[in-house]
């Protein structure tokens, strides 16, 4: 008997903790703008040389609600910041000491060169996963580009890594950047984090398209972890594909569109973030891209005289931009995990235009509550309901430098998978067939 209440209450376990398909709607931006409560801003919280000023607002959050953000990209250091209570745009308060999760790591056969950045960050229980990658890549050398930080936020921790990733499409430009918890049935598979990496300085390897991938690092072998492919754009021949926003409905788009729905080499995925909550799924990307003339050279060559409004060094260029949100659904993408897809075949089922630049225009064009320019980095993450989005120097803290600019998202869905009806109302059967062939099969014998 006591082995027959076990396997009904392992049976019940699973019946409770399973999800479906079946409970989830897709997620639209418009979702998402229904939760936006408020911002706030990364303070400077300068310490010597360490301090958030022109930090690319690469985070994680914590388990005690704080963030872990990264600090001047001159110096590999993290510190956490405390979220104000009151989202007016007032500064959040820096606590704890500056550390470095990664402790200097650098790949195997490192000889020095460009920086190499932290380009993700994920808490799970005990450890904090960690990606980095080289900021100018430009012989596409596949470095290692993940690890792992175990202990206290006061750097008396442990860093281990660097580890490459064994998957074909899964190379350095592609994979060491953006994080993301895994949907519940990935994690259920065994993976314990996302990682991609789209549009890095130097080789055009990883400039395609999104890229995204579900690590196991309980795989680790030889310094490299097993990973499955869920989005891949590998080459020119893959890129990703043509989208034009739906909301992009001005004169000029109307003119223009169709010359500007595909993807260039210098667009940028700048982070992705699979969201599943008890009714509601999508995976949500920000996408920054040229509009109009575009080019290869200093920002004032353009053809024809076209000047990027945006400045800037030596490189691609455009004399215009775009901030767009693109949302993928999780079922096509998991289709590309169980083999029934290429994962370049994908397509965003919603896309919209959030801030624009267009060629010729002296302003941004704002569409929803995001503020700054068309091209910068948006960084994000979602822990407990929470969806936390920095901007690259949204705030300028002092005369010489800019900070993140944090916006807030949640209370729109609840935070875990229900349980079917159908499926309550099939256990009680099933716990009665159970309970008969207890009696009538050896099967079920100690």
């Amino acid at each position: 008997m006591k082995r027959c209440v076990h396997d009904i209450i392992a049976l019940m376990f699973l019946l409770v903790n399973t999800p479906t398909a079946l409970a989830w709607d897709l997620i639209t931006w418009s979702d998402l703008e229904v939760g936006f409560g408020g911002t706030f801003v990364i303070p400077m919280a300068q310490q010597g040389e360490y301090r958030f000023g022109y930090s690319s607002g690469v985070h994680a959050q914590l388990a005690n609600g704080n963030l872990l953000v990264t600090g001047h990209p001159y110096y590999d250091r993290q510190a956490e910041v405390q979220i104000p209570s009151i989202l007016d745009g007032r500064e959040g308060t820096r606590v704890g000491p500056w550390i470095d999760i990664t402790q200097g790591l650098l790949p195997e056969s490192w000889e020095g060169g460009p920086a190499y950045y932290v380009g993700g960050m994920l808490e799970a229980v005990d450890r904090i996963y960690f990606t980095k990658y080289q900021w100018y890549n430009g012989s596409g050398t596949d470095w290692h580009t993940q690890g792992v930080y175990t202990g206290a936020y006061d750097g008396s921790g442990i860093a281990s890594g660097m580890w490459t990733v064994k998957n074909p499409y899964a190379h350095h430009s592609r994979v060491g950047g953006y994080m993301s918890y895994p949907s519940e049935a990935l994690r259920q598979a065994g993976y314990a984090y996302l990682a991609g990496l789209e549009g890095t300085s130097g080789a055009a390897i990883g400039r395609w398209g999104p890229n995204l991938f579900a690590i196991d690092p309980a795989t680790l072998s030889d310094g490299a972890v097993n990973a499955a492919t869920l989005i891949s754009h590998d080459s020119e021949a893959h890129r990703a594909p043509d989208v034009t926003a739906s909301n992009a409905t001005s004169d000029w788009w109307i003119a223009n569109g169709p010359a500007n729905q595909q993807w260039w080499v210098a667009n940028k995925v700048t982070d992705m973030e699979w969201i599943e909550t008890d009714t509601h799924h999508g995976i949500v990307l920000f996408v920054y891209r040229g509009l109009g003339e575009k080019w290869y050279g200093e920002s004032d060559s353009g053809p024809g005289g076209s000047n990027d409004p945006y400045v800037g060094g030596y490189g691609y260029h455009a004399e215009g931009w775009a901030m767009e949100a693109w949302i993928y659904d999780p079922e096509a993408v998991m289709e590309v995990y169980r083999g029934e897809r290429d994962p370049w075949n994908l397509s965003p089922y919603e896309a919209v235009l959030l801030t624009e630049r267009l060629p010729g225009e002296d302003d941004e064009t704002h569409y929803s509550f995001l503020t700054g320019p068309a091209r910068t980095e948006l960084t994000m993450s979602l822990r407990d309901g929470r969806l936390i989005i920095l901007q690259e120097n949204g705030y300028p803290a002092n005369e010489f430098e800019n900070t993140p600019m944090g916006y807030v998202i949640e209370g729109v869905f609840g935070s875990s998978v229900p349980l079917p009806s159908s499926v309550v109302l099939l256990a009680p059967a099933v716990i009665g067939w159970l309970l008969l062939s207890r009696r009538r099969s050896a099967r079920w014998r100690a």
